[in-house]
């Protein structure tokens, strides 16, 4: 099934059974082949990895691209999902252990305190 094909599927979901029973078969197919149709294209970057974790596999994306929300979308979005999060915090201050770590160890390895 088509990504946008599937977004239709949701849209039409979520309605009400009563005002599902009311559209048409046109409608309910404009409906589908619509909704979300042009709106995904690729970005630039786009990582998606799934990482195996304690409580179950965990799924990680990161993309990036030029910005074509509008403001108010991004606005709403960022009520939704705040940057300032346990989550975020704890991820940002792991990498950011991990990078430190990292330095040292290439310091340490440049002086010669550490054999390779």
């Amino acid at each position: 099934m088509l990504m946008r094909e599937a977004r239709g599927e949701q849209l039409l979901g979520r309605l009400d059974p009563e005002l599902r029973a009311q559209i048409g078969p046109e409608l309910e197919a404009a409906l589908r082949r619509e909704t979300g149709a042009g709106r995904w294209a690729r970005h630039p970057i786009d990582v998606r990895i799934t990482l195996p974790w304690f409580g179950g596999p965990i799924f990680l994306a990161l993309v990036g691209g030029r910005e074509r929300r509008s403001p108010a979308r991004r606005h709403a979005e960022r009520r939704r999902h705040p940057l300032i999060s346990l989550g975020n915090v704890v991820l940002f201050t792991a990498v950011g252990v991990v990078a430190i770590l990292g330095a040292f160890a290439v310091a340490l390895l440049a002086m010669g305190v550490l054999a390779p």
